[in-house]
Formats: C-alpha cells, structure tokens, sequence
C-alpha cells in the first residue's frame, strides 16, 4: 500500500523543513534551494487545503480553531510566496521574508503534528487515510510536473486539479495586481 494522507503530509513537512535548511546553509546554492522552496511550499498548500482542510471543516476535526488555524497559515504562506517571486534572491528582505515564511512554516507544521495528524489518525478509516494519501500523491505528482496550472484540467482527476488550479490563479493574480 503507497502512503496514507497522514504519511504525505508528515513527508512534506521533513522535505520543507530539508530544504529551509538547505537554504540556510552557507554551503549550498541557496538560489537553487529556494527555488525549490517556492515549489515545494505553493505544492503543499495547495495539496493540504484540496484535500486535508474541507475534511477538517466539514467533519469539525481537531481544537475548535484548527480550520480557521490552517486557512490562515495558507494565505499568509501564499502571500510570503508571492512578495519573494516579485524580488530578486539578493534583493535586501529576502532574508526577513525566508525567515517570515519559515516561521509560519514551522507554526503550520507544529499545528499538524500536535492536532491536525492525531485527529485524522483517529477520526479517518485506514481506507479514508488510504483513498486521501493517494488523492494527495495524484495531485502531487501533476502540480509539480505541470509548470502552468492550465494545464491540469486534462485527465482522470480532473476535478482536484482545478480546484488546485485555481489556488495558483489566485497566488499569480496577487502578484500581478500587486506590481
């Protein structure tokens, strides 16, 4: 059996907290980490709030304020997202804004571990736990071998990739309004 939801998730918080690591180390090319951060951080969020967030609302899953938690780490991750694609890798706050971005990062990771994960390990079915793994994975796999979001309306998961789709429209357009 692949991986449950829960393992996709803890994967992606190790490989993000990898690669924050990596472009904090003065040994590596920290642009090529970055880059790779950016990547990694849109994929996430786009992944967890499809697939992982309607079940915490729908189903009421965790503390009380575990949705309303998440839905705030994912603005504010995709805003930082958007304010370093319009910067250079050297421009003056980039460090401020990598740093910023790693704080929430840690903050959302510190929320999945401590409730997010718990909850899904008991309230979830090891098929429900299965079926979501594999649905993140699916998405996983399109978003981040697609380099436009366009793209993703073609295939058998048709419908999570819009939706994942628009997430990306939203973080492109704040962009583009904000230049």
């Amino acid at each position: 059996m692949g991986e449950t939801a829960v393992d996709v998730l803890e994967r992606e918080h190790r490989d993000l907290q990898g690669l924050f690591d990596r472009v904090r180390d003065p040994e590596e090319d920290r642009a090529a980490a970055w880059r790779e951060v950016v990547k990694q951080v849109a994929t996430h969020v786009a992944v967890e709030r499809t697939f992982v967030y309607p079940s915490v609302k729908r189903r009421g899953l965790g503390s009380p304020r575990l949705a309303d938690d998440l839905r705030h780490d994912y603005k504010r991750m995709e805003h930082l997202l958007v304010l370093t694609e319009r910067r250079k890798i050297n421009s003056p706050d980039m460090p401020e804004l990598v740093t910023e971005l790693l704080d929430v990062f840690e903050s959302h990771r510190e929320r999945c571990t401590s409730d997010l994960v718990p909850t899904m390990r008991k309230q979830f079915s090891q098929t429900e736990l299965d079926d979501l793994g594999e649905k993140m994975r699916g998405a996983e796999k399109v978003i981040l071998s697609h380099p436009h979001p366009h793209l993703l309306a073609l295939g058998p998961i048709y419908p999570w990739t819009t939706r994942i789709a628009a997430v990306w429209d939203r973080v492109r357009d704040r962009g583009v309004q904000n230049r």
